[in-house]
């Protein structure tokens, strides 16, 4: 008997969303909400295919505290060339496309606001491909598994269009050469980080993928003895209610960026380390104050998972409320309608597993997408495998 096991990620496709918006009923029969991890989208994305949180996987953002690392360094020679805003933004672009090309970078720079003075003290958590054997080392993904055990797959290339990759996922199942699939779509994402208030768009792009999927599902009909098609996300989106100036706030203190401290300022939280004890004291104190924002203790750091011992990614955490944004920060400078990255708990954070198939045990945290992914690799083994295992 020929099978295969589709997974598409659906990024942004909350179980808000989903739920508000009937989403392939007739299809998929098994729904559930599913607990996110705080940290950005590739920080769901990892935990995902992983199965392990950020403490173990090391990735809770694309930048952390690294100034001995020369890339900064080159790029921030680079770009000190290129005063000009529209310069700067043209070299970014051809960065991120030398790395990826040359590199194999996943996420690069196009998006990055950093002051170009302030590149040396931060290095790059995107420089292996998470989507790749051997990319989220020493854990194991579930790409790792697939070339363990020899099954034929096929993986979304995050290189090409999302259309080239429904292509290629559409004649991999008319050939029958694969028998676990999963396929990455980013398109709802940008439409809900521009329009999460329009329900007019967001149910039309829901659409536009309930079609792509059933084309999926007709085909693996078609092809294969057995078929299950599972759609997941691993966060969703809130709507944004206003900013914070958080940066303009921590420059009016007596205290020097690089001398005293260091700040990334993320959309949705605020990380901190310090040179200088008198600093943290200082920091901590102002940051308490600031409306609709708090301060991660040390309990939430654990229960989140972001407790890095050696304070890889901030020794301090300020956390924004849900709907509010760091404005301007080191990612965009100008705040998104829509925004993720938020407490996990949040209603609008939750992601969501659809399936054909009931999993067992159901899914409530995103790291359980990984183990229903590895049920199914598990599946594809051959029986003769498992009896001499």
């Amino acid at each position: 008997m020929n099978k295969i096991h589709i997974f598409i990620y659906l990024d942004s496709a909350g179980w808000e969303i989903l739920r508000r918006n009937t989403f392939l009923p007739d299809i998929l029969h098994y729904r559930y909400p599913v607990c996110s991890q705080l940290g950005d989208s590739v920080t769901s994305l990892t935990t995902a295919l992983t199965g392990q949180p950020p403490n173990v996987h090391r990735h809770f953002g694309n930048y952390y505290y690294s100034p001995r690392h020369s890339l900064r360094e080159m790029l921030e020679m680079l770009l000190h060339y290129l005063p000009c805003e529209e310069g700067r933004k043209a070299k970014t672009e051809l960065m991120s496309g030398l790395f990826r090309k040359f590199r194999g970078y996943s996420w690069c720079f196009d998006h990055l606001s950093l002051p170009p003075g302030r590149l040396r003290f931060f290095d790059y958590a995107g420089r292996r491909d998470i989507f790749a054997r051997g990319g989220t080392a020493p854990s194991k993904s579930i790409f790792d598994h697939l070339h363990e055990n020899n099954i034929p797959h096929m993986i979304s290339d995050w290189r090409k269009s999302e259309e080239q990759n429904l292509k290629d996922m559409l004649e991999t199942i008319r050939r029958k050469q694969s028998q676990f699939c999963l396929l990455f779509m980013s398109g709802l994402d940008k439409i809900l980080h521009h329009a999460p208030a329009d329900e007019q768009k967001r149910a039309d792009s829901l659409k536009h993928y309930e079609k792509q999927i059933e084309n999926i599902i007709s085909e693996a009909a078609v092809h294969y003895d057995k078929y299950s098609v599972s759609v997941m996300s691993g966060h969703g989106m809130t709507v944004r209610q206003s900013v914070i100036n958080v940066k303009n706030i921590i420059s009016r203190l007596d205290l020097s960026f690089g001398k005293d401290y260091i700040a990334f300022y993320d959309p949705t939280m605020v990380r901190f380390w310090y040179l200088d004890h008198e600093a943290k004291t200082i920091i901590v104190e102002r940051l308490r104050n600031i409306p609709h924002t708090r301060i991660l203790s040390g309990e939430e750091m654990h229960k989140y998972n972001i407790n890095f011992a050696d304070n890889m990614y901030g020794e301090t955490v300020l956390l924004l409320d849900p709907g509010y944004q760091v404005e301007p920060n080191d990612h965009i400078r100008q705040s998104y309608p829509g925004m993720h990255g938020y407490a996990p708990e949040h209603e609008d954070s939750y992601g969501a597993f659809m399936s054909s198939h009931q999993p067992s045990p159901p899914p409530s945290w995103v790291g359980d997408l990984y183990h229903i992914m590895l049920a199914a690799v598990n599946d594809c083994i051959p029986e003769y495998f498992h009896k001499t295992a």
